[in-house]
């Protein structure tokens, strides 16, 4: 079972660094995004929690990923 979700964080690294040990995982940054963090459980189970920055926003994009692009609109995720 893959169990993935994305959050948003005032401080990514330190909330990853929480949540992968409440669920015995490991924190590392997350490098698709400048200041995310990922905390990925160790029991194989391919839980993961993306922690992005507050000032990041999801959208939806079509076709291939721009590192030059940047979204208009909100500066925090909704």
């Amino acid at each position: 079972m893959i169990a993935h979700i994305s959050i948003p964080s005032e401080n990514p690294k330190q909330t990853a660094l929480f949540l992968a040990a409440v669920i015995d995982g490991l924190a590392f940054d997350f490098p698709v995004v400048t200041g995310a963090s990922i905390a990925v459980a160790r029991d194989g189970s391919g839980t993961a929690v993306e922690v992005y920055p507050t000032t990041m926003k999801h959208h939806p994009g079509t076709g291939q990923v721009d590192p030059t692009l940047k979204p208009e609109g909100p500066d925090t995720m909704s």
